[in-house]
């Protein structure tokens, strides 16, 4: 003690925390009387910064105004139950903490101290306010935090140089109408008071960067600045049925968290989310919402979203819980297309390209340097802000160009110009605003990928680019029309006659009913997931089928009859209500679920014919010998695999629900080893082409994250080394 004492005297500064002191030492309060002998007055430093924290004090002494010096004190943590008047003597005091003691109040001379800039008095009792406490005019931190205040004096706003006002865990049920005059205020935290049906005036406060008002039962959303720095805005556990719309709108610029978790809230503002552009932070949880708005898809800075607890039945508890980028992904899925990466509203960038000509006319030609790509038949215009297709008229540029892509600009058609582009094979025109597309390109003799995923297309759109002259001379095989606005399938679709790939996943289709899938002459993989589905109509009817996607809609009831379909190899229907495949049977993969289908129907595993006249009349038996199994073309991933032999025991299908499915009873010739050795290779080939394929399509699912993904990825690339070795050692036998 003795030797942290004499340096305080060489320093002017003394720290005794933690020391079970009862009383102040009088070698604190009278340094000069207890010099030791080799030290001198005049080289003592009068002390100005005392920490008396963590001890047994009950009261403070009045010889305190002996330290007139004093600008720093701190008694942390005693048993205070009073301060002593001899405190508002300390007129330099600038740092005052009584913090975690056992005052009932504060003392009006605290208000003599003109200099103070800090006043800390929270976990006590205490449940007044000196009005003198508005002489405090430098004070710029004021702590009350964990005490018994039921209202804050009306002086308060008289601080005009506050910055930090911290009351939580009282017992405010009002603020005083001067409480709005703090315009310097940057941190306010009234969290867990009773200010219930107040409305908490926040305009003048431009300065506000941390506002935090949890669990005070407010029914009144606050009034927030009108022009601010606001950073953090808090609004948890309170009674808030809905959001003053021009509230929070003159905060959305700067707002990084937005807290408005266990409220009433029924919705939400699609306008208003999309203002956010710095918004990293959103807790929606244990609110009233059945939607979000899918603008929160497009908020390039969020992160974290909260929102369980709350009824969202129209988005899927895989999509929910599968991390913000799924849920994002899905959101943008359910709106229109951003047609820039920035927080602009593309409306507005679209009017503004179109308000100008000569910017418009700069954007919708390509600059020099994209001749060269014309000459290797490419063309590569994402991202230039188009608002419309320029033209191209040089001949043999039109006779060339193979690949054009237009994505991710400001287009709202593809017009008739583009028809002259005769050797075009993939047109791609992703993330745009398109809503029509010129028949003549429909009509492009060689056109095979037409890829259009998050525009504003429907059926009439896709109708009326398809004309009944059209469709017979198509040569379209994949058609993507991803996250745009069809609430039914284009019939026109199935007649292409050798449309291979139909992408129809994240529109508002409700049912498959009313289209001819039988007339479907190649259709292979489809993809329906995260729509409105509640029927899937005859799709079982598709011949060559071989991927189904449905997951995230409102099917009741899978048709048994998909587990008949000869080629159908990945089939995905997590996220949908039905109840008669179990999720744990979902979760071992397609060829479980479609077992389950089969079972429903009492049927085993599907046996291609060759053709008609290899199928027998019902209950006939059928000796293996006259069924003939197709084999996948070595190195071909998309070929149908051979379904599996097993044995003596073959398949029954009855043969009057698909026509290209024969009924087989148990051989009635066991087939020789030889038969077996010969059609296991097959076997394995085809379920290893069919968890390729499998996989394939898991690992597009926007639902994975991002840990999930990269262990498909490998599984995927060890199954194709392993395709590869297969082939290999069967081109070594053959040869």
């Amino acid at each position: 003690m003795q030797r942290v004492l004499r340096q305080s005297r060489q320093s002017g500064t003394l720290n005794l925390t933690s020391r079970d002191l009862t009383h102040v030492p009088a070698e604190v309060l009278f340094p000069l009387k207890h010099l030791e002998a080799d030290e001198k007055h005049w080289e003592c430093i009068d002390l100005y910064k005392l920490d008396l924290s963590y001890n047994q004090l009950r009261s403070l002494p009045e010889a305190l105004r002996e330290l007139a010096g004093l600008k720093w004190l701190k008694v942390k943590d005693n048993q205070l139950t009073r301060l002593p008047a001899s405190l508002g003597s300390l007129q330099l005091l600038v740092y005052l903490d009584v913090s975690d003691n056992r005052l009932n109040d504060v003392p009006e001379f605290v208000g003599d101290l003109l200099l103070l800039r800090e006043l800390c008095v929270t976990s006590n009792t205490i449940s007044t306010l000196p009005s003198s406490l508005g002489r405090l005019e430098h004070l710029e931190t004021l702590r009350l935090d964990n005490n018994h205040l039921t209202s804050l004096p009306e002086a308060i706003g008289r601080l005009t140089k506050l910055r930090v006002l911290t009351a939580q865990s009282n017992q405010l049920a009002s603020l005083p109408s001067s409480f709005a005059n703090l315009s310097s205020l940057s941190s306010l935290d009234l969290s867990k008071n009773n200010l219930g049906a107040t409305v908490v005036v926040l305009d003048k406060m431009a300065q506000l960067e941390f506002v935090d008002l949890r669990n005070n039962g407010l029914s009144a959303f606050p009034s927030l600045p009108t022009t601010t720095r606001l950073d953090h805005l808090l609004l948890g556990n309170n009674k808030l049925t809905s959001i003053d719309n021009a509230s929070l709108r003159r905060v959305a610029s700067s707002l990084t968290v937005l807290n408005i978790h266990d409220n009433q809230l029924a919705a939400l503002s699609a306008d208003l989310m999309s203002q956010f552009a710095k918004l990293k932070t959103l807790d929606l949880s244990n609110n009233n919402l059945s939607d979000l708005p899918y603008v929160l898809g497009h908020l390039g800075s969020l992160n974290h979203i909260l929102v369980e607890g709350n009824p969202l039945r129209s988005i899927r508890f895989s999509v929910l819980t599968g991390g913000h980028q799924a849920l994002k992904s899905y959101l943008r899925g359910r709106g229109p297309a951003a047609a820039a990466e920035s927080s602009v509203d593309v409306t507005e960038s679209l009017s503004e390209v179109d308000a100008d000509p000569a910017a418009r006319s700069t954007r919708a030609m390509p600059d020099d340097s994209l001749l060269h790509a014309f000459e290797a038949g490419t063309l590569d215009l994402t991202k230039k802000q188009l608002a419309h297709v320029p033209v191209i008229d040089v001949d043999h540029i039109c006779a060339t160009l193979v690949h054009l892509n237009l994505s991710r600009n400001l287009l709202t058609e593809l017009p008739a110009h583009m028809g002259s582009l005769m050797a075009l094979q993939t047109l791609t025109a992703e993330e745009n605003l398109i809503t029509r597309i010129d028949p003549s390109i429909g009509a492009l003799p060689r056109l095979q990928f037409l890829r259009l995923k998050r525009n504003r297309l429907n059926e009439k759109a896709i109708a009326a680019m398809l004309s009944p002259a059209t469709e017979a001379v198509s040569m379209l095989k994949e058609l993507d029309l991803r996250n745009n606005a069809f609430t039914h399938v284009p019939h026109v679709v199935v007649e292409l006659p050798v449309l291979d790939t139909l992408l129809l996943s994240f529109n508002k289709i409700t049912t498959l009913d009313g289209v001819a899938w039988a007339q479907a002459q190649k259709l292979s993989v489809v993809a329906f997931s995260d729509n409105k589905l509640t029927s899937l109509g005859s799709i079982h009817e598709a011949k060559h089928l071989t991927s189904l996607s449905l997951e995230n809609n409102n099917l009741l009831h899978i048709p048994p009859e998909l587990g008949l379909c000869e080629h159908l190899r990945a089939l995905v229907i997590t996220g949908n209500p039905q109840r008669r495949i179990r999720f744990t049977i979902q979760q071992k993969g397609s060829d479980a679920v479609l077992q389950c289908l089969r079972d429903q129907l009492g049927v085993t595993a599907p046996v291609p014919v060759a053709n008609a006249e290899n199928v027998p009349p019902p209950n006939r038996a059928v000796s293996q010998r006259n069924i003939s199994h197709p084999r996948p073309a070595a190195g071909h991933e998309s070929s149908a695999p051979a379904p599996r032999t097993t044995g003596p025991r073959t398949s029954i299908t009855p043969p009057q629900r698909t026509q290209h499915l024969a009924p087989v009873a148990r051989s009635s010739v066991a087939p020789t080893a030889k038969r077996k050795l010969d059609a296991e290779p097959a076997t394995d080939m085809a379920q290893l082409l069919a968890k390729i394929h499998e996989l394939e399509v898991q690992v597009e699912e926007c639902s994975l994250s991002n840990a999930k993904r990269y262990a498909v990825k490998k599984e995927l690339a060890m199954l194709r080394s392993r395709k590869i070795r297969e082939d290999r050692k069967a081109a070594s036998h053959t040869a």
